[in-house]
Order: structure tokens, then C-alpha cells, then sequence
């Protein structure tokens, strides 16, 4: 990076970097290191622009060496950033904004540190292109020495995640922060990718949470669970399905979610249902949920809505007190159709007895005993 130099004694000590010779590597060392220090001890921690550093020989080539390896960052023409020198914590303002991050379902655990090379390489990605206004002061920006705020689209549409850096005594936390349940389709998953990228070749222990408390490894989620057919499982005294974590990762193979609803007045045709689903089950091809499954304690409503956007398959159990029961018709229907055109499940219904479901929103969908169909999809 350094151009190349001769002097009357000839050239002493060699490096070649992208096609250039850099003789005296002391003065290399000492140069790089001049920058740095601008950038350490500035008023600004972290930030520096050309003025500070315009005495300094070969800048220029020492600035692109920083940059391709991520040690400094260009937000604008005359400004750079060096996120290993930036306020370890915060603005008050920002940090009373973080509790809003409520969700922590993916986390990545390192064995006594993480390398420094992973925050520069996520802050390299995600602030270059982020039209960083320099005279703002480094303290008011949404990134601090040990956590990012990302951002992605515009307005209503506008999406925010928190990555969190925590350092402790036996370990290294990478902790991915949400203000919604994880969106596998959302920038969080975007981030994850990234990680997944950074991490190749480091030792490093992925994990997933369904209630940002108790986490789940993934590798043995997929190796003694999956593979060993244990789709059931306990920790501090709580039971797990492994269709909770469907929406966090990609596991091969696993049971379809099916959720039924029907009236409680219809006992007896769910209690028969079950005994013909149950051959599915132990097969591992289904894992059925209703409201009889809802744990004490619990919320009603919102294990519900929660069960049916974990589904895959919905079941409608039609008679006339189906029709007349007022949560399924303003609830259930409509989260199953909304479910159903972002392609997030299928449903179907059953009639158990004659009823008027033809004159609900039910019409425009299949049923499975619709004798005009000869391919019904049912899995």
C-alpha cells in the first residue's frame, strides 16, 4: 500500500502489498499506529477525519489498507470510524430505548471471547452504506463499542434490530434483539445469515429460544431431537415442542403443527378425532394441538392465536354451534385465512353436522368432504 520508495542506501526491509513495495516496516507500523491513535484518543472516540491525520506520510495508502480490512470504516469523504475505539456504552437516550428490544431469540456463545474481526466485519456491512451524518456527535449515533441498532426500510415498513456484544469472565454473547417475535423472513433473519457467514471456521455454540429465557443449542436440537425422533422434551420443568422452534431454524423432516378448532359443546367428536389422528402422530408425521392442551396458568386467548401461527395445517370442525360460537367466527376464521394467504398455513374443514357454513366466509375454501374434488391436499 505503501508507494514505493528508494533511497541512496537502497532499500533495506521489503513488503509487497497490492502490487506496492513498503520499505522500513518500523515506519509502516509507526504510521498505522499514528492513525489509530487519532482515532483513540479524539474527541470523538472513534471518529476521525483527513484534517487530523493530514501532516502523516502516505495516509492515503495506509487509509485503503485500514479500510479493506475492516480496522477503519468510511462514512463520508473526509471521515472514517474505528468501532474498536468507540464509547463502550450508549447515549441515555439510545440505552432507554433498548428495553423496547424485548425479544432475544437468537444468540451466539463463544467459548472465553468472540475475535474482535466479527464486530468490524458486522459494523464494516451494516455502517458503511448507512449515510452517517459526521457532525453528529459518536455518542448520539445508534452504535456503541458493544452494540449496533440496524436498521432497514423506510416508514411504517422500517425495521430495527439490536446486536449486542457482552463480554464475561468464561465467555463471549452475541445476543440478536428484537422488538417483534423473530421474523424469519425479516432483517433479523438477514442478520443471522451474516453471523452464520462470520462464524465459518471459529468455534462458536448457535442458540434459539422460544421465550428469550431458556436456550435451546441448535445442534442438539437437530441431532437429539430431530434425528432421534423426540419431538417432546423438558428443561427446568417446562415442556418444549420442536414445532416451538420451526419459525427460529430449518429442521429437516419435522411432524406438521395441526391445529383444531371446534365448540366444546362437540366433545365427543374431538375425543374421537385424536384416537383416528393418533397413528399420524406416533409416526412422527403430525403433532395436533386444541384448547384442551392449554397448560393452567395460561392465557386462553393468547395460547391460541400463538398455536395457530405456529400451525401448518388448520382444522375446522363444523356443526350448527360451531357456526354460533362467536370466537371462532371474529377470531379463528380470520387468523386461518390470514395465516392462509401469506402462505404461512393451509387450512380445512370438516362437517361433523349439517350446518350453514356456506353462508360464512367458509364457502370460498375447501372442505374435505367436497365429492367435486378428487385431489384434496390433505397432508
Amino acid at each position: 500500500v505503501i508507494r514505493q520508495q528508494q533511497d541512496q542506501a537502497g532499500v533495506d526491509q521489503l513488503a509487497l502489498l497490492e502490487g506496492n513495495l513498503a520499505f522500513d516496516l518500523n515506519e509502516l507500523n509507526e504510521n498505522i499506529k499514528g492513525i489509530m491513535d487519532v482515532a483513540r484518543k479524539g474527541s470523538d472516540k472513534g471518529m476521525f477525519n483527513l484534517g487530523q491525520i493530514k501532516d502523516m506520510k502516505y495516509k492515503e495508502e495506509i487509509l485503503a489498507l485500514l479500510t479493506k480490512n475492516n480496522s477503519i470504516i468510511r462514512i463520508s469523504e473526509d471521515y472514517f470510524l474505528a468501532p474498536q475505539f468507540l464509547p463502550v456504552n450508549p447515549d441515555n437516550s439510545t440505552e432507554f430505548f433498548l428495553p423496547a428490544f424485548a425479544y432475544c431469540q437468537m444468540r451466539y456463545q463463544y467459548k472465553a471471547y468472540f475475535h474482535k474481526t466479527l464486530l468490524l466485519n458486522l459494523f464494516a456491512k451494516y455502517v458503511k452504506d448507512a449515510k452517517i451524518d459526521p457532525s453528529i456527535e459518536v455518542k448520539r449515533l445508534p452504535f456503541w463499542r458493544n452494540g449496533i441498532i440496524i436498521s432497514k426500510g423506510e416508514g411504517s415498513s422500517k425495521e430495527l434490530v439490536f446486536v449486542e456484544f457482552v463480554k464475561t469472565s468464561e465467555m463471549g454473547i452475541v445476543n440478536i434483539r428484537t422488538m417483534k417475535p423473530f421474523n424469519n423472513r425479516g432483517l433479523e433473519k438477514e442478520i443471522e445469515k451474516t453471523f452464520d457467514e462470520l462464524n465459518n471456521g471459529w468455534t462458536v455454540d448457535k442458540q434459539i429460544s422460544v421465550d428469550s429465557i431458556e436456550f435451546f443449542n441448535v445442534k442438539y436440537l437437530e441431532c437429539k431431537v430431530v434425528k432421534e425422533k423426540q419431538f417432546v422434551f423438558t428443561q427446568n420443568c417446562k415442556s418444549y415442542t420442536i414445532n416451538d422452534f420451526k419459525s427460529l431454524h430449518n429442521f429437516d423432516k419435522l411432524p406438521k403443527k395441526l391445529f383444531i378448532s371446534y365448540s366444546s359443546k362437540n366433545a365427543d367428536f374431538i375425543s374421537r378425532f385424536m384416537t383416528h389422528l393418533e397413528i399420524l402422530k406416533t409416526s412422527g408425521l403430525i403433532e395436533p394441538w386444541y384448547d384442551r392442551m392449554i397448560e393452567s396458568g395460561t392465557r386462553w386467548d393468547d395460547a391460541i392465536r400463538l398455536e395457530m401461527k405456529r400451525s401448518d395445517v388448520i382444522i375446522f370442525l363444523l356443526s350448527p354451534d360451531f357456526i354460533a360460537t362467536e370466537y371462532i367466527m371474529n377470531t379463528e376464521i380470520p387468523l386461518a385465512i390470514e395465516q392462509f394467504e401469506n402462505e404461512k398455513a393451509k387450512f380445512f374443514f370438516v362437517q361433523l353436522l349439517p350446518s350453514g357454513w356456506h353462508r360464512t366466509r367458509l364457502k370460498e375454501f375447501q372442505q374435505t368432504d367436497n365429492p367435486g374434488e378428487k385431489v384434496k391436499n390433505i397432508i
